[in-house]
């Protein structure tokens, strides 16, 4: 089996041709990535056995040619221990470690790209980890949307959720004496509530609060408009009186 297979290494193009199970890189192109200046003088130093000529379609000269010049494994790792280029311990870990085996197993090269979108994948870990509303997750995608020139029209205008209020708001319309100041670490402590940290600009630590599992019964999390970095917990309007029930309860039992 005859089978040319292209990949590369840090902008550098690599073919490594596969002739009944026994790979055949292309010298010239181990030269470039190792930065020999002369791809025959490379070759030169090695055995016979290490290096062939082969006429193949597309590569090097037309077919009648001189052929193109390649190097098997053994070949490979003889000019990388005489390559002088610092990352040719890396490059011979890359060919060893992930290359190879890749083709052994799939028949090509086969690598993961990344995410094109890498805003996606931190957006949807946030609010995977900090339990975001579905309005807090449309304004991230909207926002990714306007930093990548993409049209949002695709997204909901709105998304329909339950009337939310702040805990301030809602204690004093429901006249509690408690201030949410008080009422936070009681929330923390029924397991609704958690205290969360970021790092803020200045490298120092900033604290937010976010609600638990078990707090998204009673509230959602949606994103602090001073900072998207953090969570603003704000709670449900038709629950909150249970949850007022077992503020008090929880603080006459202390």
């Amino acid at each position: 089996m005859n089978n040319v297979i292209p990949f590369g290494f840090k902008n550098r193009q690599l073919r490594v041709l596969e002739e009944d199970g026994e790979f055949w890189f292309v010298a010239k192109d181990v030269a470039e990535v190792l930065n020999y200046s002369d791809a025959h003088k490379m070759t030169s130093k090695l055995d016979d056995d290490e290096k062939s000529n082969r006429q193949i379609g597309g590569l090097g000269a037309p077919t009648g040619g001189r052929g193109i010049t390649v190097i098997n494994e053994s070949g490979l790792y003889s000019v990388i221990l005489t390559s002088q280029k610092t990352e040719a311990k890396a490059f011979k870990r890359w060919v060893t470690h992930e290359v190879l085996p890749s083709i052994r197993k799939t028949g090509q090269y086969s690598h993961q790209q990344p995410s094109g979108y890498p805003e996606l994948e931190v957006a949807e870990c946030a609010a995977r980890m900090l339990r975001m509303s579905d309005s807090s997750k449309v304004r991230m995608l909207s926002t990714i949307c306007t930093e990548r020139g993409v049209s949002d029209r695709f997204l909901p205008d709105y998304v329909q959720e339950a009337p939310v209020k702040a805990l301030s708001d809602l204690l004093k319309e429901h006249g509690a004496s408690l201030s949410a100041r008080a009422v936070n670490p009681i929330l923390i402590g029924m397991g609704y509530l958690e205290e969360l940290q970021r790092r803020s600009s200045k490298g120092g630590i900033k604290k937010f609060k976010s609600l638990t599992q078990a707090g998204s019964r009673f509230g959602r999390n949606e994103t602090c408009p001073r900072n998207p970095r953090e969570t603003q917990p704000l709670y449900y309007v038709e629950t909150f009186p249970e949850l007022l029930d077992q503020i008090n309860a929880w603080k006459n039992a202390a």
